[in-house]
Order: structure tokens, then C-alpha cells, then sequence
């Protein structure tokens, strides 16, 4: 099938919605097989199921809602307390959400999606076919003597579409008893303009459906209603109580349509007279002075429908204007029930607050932001530059830096306001984990907690998703080869179930994320082993190695301490493709491990990839940019500071002694006659070393640029920015500088490159 028929624009925010409501469902079918008592729980999956299903049925979308119709059934019967959640029926749940998603991945594609297999939908309906249904009142049933009395003509539609008049009830359904409750607030000055906005929207969702499904008296009746509740918040206080009367029982009719579509026919409820009275008072006029019932008021009221089922739409009470008193039928009818408490509610939700907007918009509105950036740099250093010019004129330098100084602060926070744009909580990854545990947990055999924290920590949108991978691998690691098996662990002393904690933080313009599991840990000794034994290092290497070196070799390109290879783990490029990951994030990654205690795998992020502060540098003739963020603190060291060990250049820090760099000799290939001025600390997690530098030009926020692809085998450079006189310096790549001066090999000066 194709999808011509249907408009791009609706389809993208139905794509869009979906996938969202898919991800939040998943995440709370995972914890509702472990808390099948919360009803809160239990009622927010299905609404998201039902979402789901009433959207795709709206387009069309048959496979769709056959899939999403049958789950539903499930979740409806399990919160009616018919069907239990078991692991079995979780499963096929879950089963169910994984060929939403690939339908809904289809349809992103271009594609009509397939049907869903057979044997998932055939058992979501056996299970659904288990649940006692009988006793639960049907609203046919009901709705049965109001047929008899009102009639109507047979409803004859395409079959596509009468497939679909089902889930179109329900929706109308769910849509008038919203427009109901905020009919109250609508009444009440304070909030009638948000309540007839939000009255206006589902009314035009509803003119959609039922223009979509050819009703074409209902779509008169919800035009009138809109365009009532446009008017309704400046009507006089006067009007107010028949104009309430009214629109509750314009509800209440097209609630009687509904009944009517659910037997298959369309009832015969004549609106005009009752269209033209709301739309009389809406525009501040009185009724007509004979002032009499017909039509429909005349069936609801003298049928005591509306004493029994429609509520007036309470107003305060105001006394009517001499001129136009008001009509007789208007008082309740003697013996009318009091309207139910739920009816006064006052209004809770407000406007939309929030909209969406493409990415690709916020792409570009970011590298625009870079270059304003880039030039804002350029007229800071003309103002001191201009300021250090002999015969300078003092008071236009002084406005000059003013100004300047004003660029600097506004283009800050337009900087700021941009990225916030793209943040996005820590939480989308989080969401998708509890799935995942799940499914390792039954791959292995093992039990195994998920305990998330930091969900609410806000990165860039996308560190998010360079971050997915990694973390799912991660994750694998602990279940295959972290934590041990049920009977191990309670031979050790320990619980059944492995504890796994994922969280996150913010630590300055950088996120720390870690991964602790209470397993087995790592052995150093066995990791050196099995390094020597695959020719990663040799065995001297191992004896002189500490403990915390050995165990960071598991990110060693073709490592693994997996005997065989599973479909979990073993192939050895895992952990490697980790850590070229989160390199590529201009991150860190390291690991800490207690033997028979666990494993604790942290990585430290920056917030964002394109903008950052860095120290300016002068190393022979070029500038060089080091992140500001890894560097310790910047010393000049006296000569007694520098020396060697064993044949390795080094500095003497108070009791620390760590690798020295000289970045001329490293950079350029040119060896000082006498020792660099300055001495740059720079430091990742616990490593440390010093680069010698020529000088110090200063502190400037840089826009991270890609590199020209001369340099892209350079270990030691990991991008270019402009500065701020125009000319172009590299930053340098601190990660490996460090992990170089470890192992005392590089790869060559950059000129070589």
C-alpha cells in the first residue's frame, strides 16, 4: 500500500508522537511487570497504547491499530483486574511494542507498514479472550431505548473506513467528556480564555475526524461549538446560565451521535434551532421572545434527559437583564439530580507551552551561532589592540571595548539560550534501559536490578545519541561477564539478584556518567595474562604495570576476556569501540575495579561538541588551544623541577612527579636549546602530565572546526578553531597527548602528518 493519500505535514507529527509515547510505554511495561497493583501505572500504559491506536486509525493505518487494538485489549482487561500481568503476557506486550516500532520505522521510511505477525496478534487475543468480560455493563445497552425513540439511517461507509468507526467512538468519546469539564471553567472569568482555547483545539481535532468519516451534521455541530467557546469568554454574566444550558446540551447531542455511530447508525437529531440559540447568545443578544423549546431541547428536556445525564454548566449566579428575562424553561426541572462533583473541577491544564521545531533549524541556528562567536573574538582583540596603538584616541577606545564588552555579554546569551535549545535530558537514554536489562537478564539467566539515577542531567542532543551504543555495550558487559550467576552469588555472600546502577551528574561543562555492577570484578592479573597471551604487550610490560594499567587494557583494540564468542559478547571489539566513542566526545573513559566486589565504568563528557573555553598557547611559531577543561593548573617551572627518569623527561609538582612534553619538539619537531617557560598541567580522571609551552596568549572561547583531511592520522591535534586575529590554530588532543607521554611513543610531529 502506498502513502500518498496521506499529508506528509500530519503524518510527521503522528511519527513524531508516537515514537515518543513508544519510548515512555516500554519503559513503563518494564516496570509494570514488577508493580501490577499501580492502577496510576497501569491506566498511563494504556492511554499511551490507546494513543497510539486512535492516531493511526485517524490516517489510516491498518496494520498499525490491528497491532496496537489487540494490546490494548490486554491492558484494558489487566486494569479491569481480568487479565494478570505475567511474565508471559509481559512479554507479548513487549513483543507488541517492538512491532509498533518497526512499523512506525516503516512509515518514517516512506513505507506502508506490514501486518503484524499473526501468532503475537492470535495470542494477545487468546489472552484477552481469557478475561471475564460479562458483567461489565456495555454502553449499548444503554444507550438501546434512546435508539427506539430518535431513530436514525444506517451508516455506509468505505470498508477501510468502517473498520475504523470503533476506535473513532472511543476517541469522540474521550474528547467530549474533556470539552465537558473544561465547559466549567469556560464559565468562570478567570479562566475562560485558556479554557476556550483548549476547547477550540480538540474541537477542530474532532471537525477532522468527523469530516474524515463524512458526518457532515456532526461536523456543523462542532463548528458551533468551537465558535461558541471562542465568544463565551466576554459574554455577559447575564447570558450565562442559557447559554451554559445550551452548550451542555449540544454535548450531550453529539454524545447521542456517538451512541448511535456504535450501533451502526446516524441519528436523526435535528441541531439548527439549537445552533442558531448558542450562537444568539454567544454574540451577546437574548433569546427570541416566545422563548420556546423544540427540536432537541425539546427530546432531552421533556424526555428528562438532561435532568438525568446532562449537567447544566454551573455559572455564578448574576440576575438577568430587565429586558430580557429569563426563559421559564430554564429552571431545573423539579426532581433534577444535582451535578455531579467532577463536573465543577476547575481547569488544570493551559495552553500548549511548548512546540516543535526541526533539528536541522537548530543545526544551523547554532553554526550561525559559532561565527558570531568567532567574530565577537575578532572585535574583542581590535578593541585591545586598538587601545596598545600609540596616538590612540582614549575616549573612542573606551567606547570601542563598551561596545565590544556589550557583543561579548549578548552574544553569551544568545550562545547559552541556543544550546539550552538542544538539551535534552539524560533520561531519553535511561528510558530505554529497563528493556534492555530485561531481556539480558532472561539471555543469561541471571537476575539483575536496574537502578537509574540522574536522569533529569541535560546534555546536548547529540552527546545523546553517540552515547546510546556505548552504553547498551556497556550495560551487556555487566550481565555477560560482570555479575555472576544466582547460585554463585549467594554461595559468595551475596544477593540473587546483580545490582546494576547507571547515573549521571554534572561536574562544571562536563557529565559524568557511570556504570556499577556489584559482580565479580576484574582481575588485573588475569587481564595482563590475557593481553600477553594475544601480543598486546609483552610480559616485562605486565611485571612493571600497575594494577589500574592492566585493567584499563580491556579498552585495547581486539581484547576479551570472553572463552567463547556469544551473542552477547567475545568478539573483542566492544570495549575498543567504546572508548574510540567517547574520545570522539572529547571525553575520557576509565574503569575501577574491586576483585569480588565489582566494576565501576565512568565517562566524563562535555556538554557540548561545538563551543568550548581553552588557554591559548605558543608553541615556536603557531598558537595551539588547549581545552580549558582539562587543564590542572599552569606552572613556570625552576630548574631543579625538570628532570629524567629512566631516560623520560618529567617534572617535579610538589610530591607528584608526572611525564613532561615538550609540545615544540612533539608538535614541530624542533628540540629547545633551553627549557619552555611555561608548564601547562593537564589531567583526565587520574592521569596526569605537563606540557611545556613557549607562552601564554590567554583564555578565548573557541568553535570547535573539523579537521583538514591532512591532519586526520594526527594523534595529537583533534580539531581547528579561528582565533580571534583572524588566523587559524589547532587544538590539541589532550587524550592522547596523555596516553602517549604513558607509553613515551608518538606518532610524529603534526608538520609530518
Amino acid at each position: 500500500m502506498s502513502l500518498d493519500g496521506i499529508d506528509p505535514a500530519i503524518l510527521g507529527d503522528f511519527l513524531t508522537e508516537s515514537n515518543e509515547l513508544i519510548e515512555k510505554l516500554e519503559e513503563d511495561l518494564v516496570k509494570l511487570e514488577s508493580a501490577s497493583g499501580d492502577d496510576e501505572l497501569i491506566n498511563s500504559v494504556f492511554r499511551a497504547m490507546h494513543t497510539v491506536k486512535g492516531s493511526a486509525s485517524f490516517l489510516a493505518l491498518n496494520p498499525v491499530v490491528a497491532v496496537a487494538h489487540v494490546a490494548e485489549d490486554v491492558l484494558n482487561l489487566s486494569r479491569k483486574g481480568e487479565v494478570a500481568i505475567t511474565e508471559g503476557v509481559m512479554t507479548r506486550l513487549l513483543e507488541s511494542v517492538d512491532v509498533l516500532r518497526g512499523q512506525l520505522d516503516a512509515l518514517n521510511a516512506g513505507e506502508m507498514p506490514g501486518e503484524g505477525p499473526p501468532d503475537l496478534v492470535e495470542a494477545l487475543k487468546a489472552i484477552a479472550a481469557g478475561g471475564d468480560a460479562a458483567d461489565a455493563p456495555t454502553e449499548q445497552a444503554d444507550a438501546a431505548p434512546a435508539q427506539d425513540a430518535q431513530g436514525g439511517v444506517p451508516l455506509e461507509l468505505h470498508p477501510d473506513k468502517m473498520a475504523l468507526v470503533e476506535f473513532m467512538i472511543s476517541d469522540m468519546r474521550e474528547q467530549l467528556d474533556e470539552i465537558e469539564s473544561l465547559a466549567v471553567a469556560l464559565m468562570d472569568g478567570e479562566s475562560a480564555d485558556a479554557a476556550a482555547q483548549e476547547i477550540r483545539t480538540k474541537a477542530g481535532e474532532l471537525e477532522l475526524t468527523a469530516d474524515f468519516f463524512e458526518l457532515d451534521v456532526l461536523v456543523g455541530d462542532v463548528k458551533s461549538l468551537a465558535a461558541a467557546a471562542a465568544e463565551a469568554p466576554g459574554l455577559d454574566a447575564g447570558l450565562r446560565p442559557a447559554f451554559g444550558l445550551r452548550f451542555a446540551t449540544l454535548i450531550e447531542v453529539m454524545r447521542r451521535r456517538a451512541s448511535g455511530l456504535d450501533e451502526g447508525v446516524v441519528r436523526e437529531l435535528p441541531t439548527e434551532t439549537l445552533r442558531e440559540r448558542i450562537a444568539l447568545l454567544a454574540a451577546g443578544e437574548g433569546l427570541p421572545a416566545e422563548d420556546l423549546i423544540d427540536g432537541v431541547d425539546q427530546l432531552l428536556v421533556h424526555d428528562g434527559v438532561l435532568e438525568a445525564d446532562a449537567p447544566v454548566i454551573a455559572a455564578e449566579p448574576a440576575a438577568a437583564p430587565a429586558a430580557d428575562p429569563p426563559a421559564a424553561s430554564e429552571a431545573p426541572a423539579a426532581g433534577a439530580k444535582p451535578k455531579p462533583a467532577e463536573r465543577t473541577k476547575p481547569l488544570t491544564s493551559a495552553t500548549e507551552a511548548t512546540i516543535r521545531v526541526d533539528v536541522n533549524r537548530l543545526e544551523s541556528l547554532l553554526n550561525l551561532v559559532g561565527e558570531l562567536v568567532l567574530e565577537k573574538n575578532r572585535v574583542l582583540g581590535m578593541a585591545r589592540t586598538y587601545r596598545r596603538m600609540p596616538g590612540s584616541d582614549n575616549g573612542f577606545s573606551d567606547q570601542l571595548e563598551q561596545v565590544s564588552s556589550a557583543l561579548d555579554r549578548v552574544t553569551g546569551d544568545l550562545q547559552l539560550g541556543i544550546m539550552k535549545t538542544r538539551m535534552q535530558p539524560m533520561e531519553k537514554l535511561f528510558g530505554r534501559y529497563p528493556r534492555v536489562v530485561r531481556d539480558l537478564a532472561k539471555a543469561t539467566g541471571k537476575q539483575i536490578d536496574l537502578e537509574l539515577v540522574g536522569g533529569d542531567t541535560e546534555v546536548d542532543k547529540s552527546v545523546i545519541e553517540m552515547l546510546a551504543d556505548p552504553m547498551v555495550h556497556l550495560l551487556r558487559n555487566c550481565a555477560d561477564h560482570g555479575l555472576e550467576g544466582p547460585e554463585d552469588r549467594v554461595a559468595a555472600g551475596k544477593p540473587a539478584a546483580g545490582q546494576v546502577t547507571v547515573s549521571a551528574r554534572h561536574e562544571g561543562n562536563h557529565v559524568v556518567v557511570e556504570i556499577i555492577d556489584d559482580g565479580r570484578g576484574i582481575d588485573p592479573q588475569k587481564v595482563g595474562a590475557k593481553a600477553v597471551s594475544k601480543g598486546l604487550i609483552s610480559a616485562e610490560e605486565m611485571a612493571s604495570s600497575s594494577d589500574s594499567s592492566l585493567v584499563r587494557l580491556i579498552f585495547a583494540p581486539g581484547f576479551s576476556m570472553a572463552e567463547e564468542v556469544s551473542n552477547l559478547s567475545g568478539r573483542g571489539v566492544g570495549m575498543d569501540v567504546v572508548n574510540t566513542n567517547i574520545t570522539k566526545l572529547g571525553g575520557v573513559i576509565d574503569v575501577a575495579s574491586e576483585l569480588g566486589q565489582g566494576t565501576t565504568v565512568s565517562f566524563r563528557i562535555p556538554l557540548t561538541l561545538a563551543i568550548m573555553q581553552a588557554m591559548m598557547t605558543e608553541v615556536g611559531e603557531a598558537a595551539y588551544a588547549i581545552p580549558l577543561t582539562n587543564i590542572v593548573e599552569i606552572v613556570q617551572p625552576e630548574g631543579d623541577a625538570l628532570t629524567t627518569v629512566r631516560g623520560n623527561n618529567v617534572l617535579r609538582l610538589r610530591d607528584e612527579v608526572i611525564p613532561l612534553v615538550d609540545l615544540s619538539q612533539r608538535l614541530d619537531g624542533v628540540t629547545q636549546p633551553d627549557p619552555l617557560p611555561y608548564a601547562v598541567v593537564v589531567g583526565l580522571g587520574d592521569r596526569r602530565a605537563a606540557l611545556q609551552v613557549a607562552g601564554l596568549i590567554g583564555q578565548q572561547e573557541i568553535v570547535i572546526k573539523p579537521l583538514d583531511p591532512m591532519f586526520e592520522n594526527s594523534q595529537e591535534v583533534s580539531g581547528a578553531t579561528v582565533r580571534e586575529d583572524g588566523g587559524v590554530s589547532l587544538i590539541l588532543d589532550v587524550a592522547s597527548l596523555l596516553e602517549t607521554s604513558r607509553t613515551g611513543q608518538h606518532a610524529g610531529s603534526v608538520c609530518d602528518a
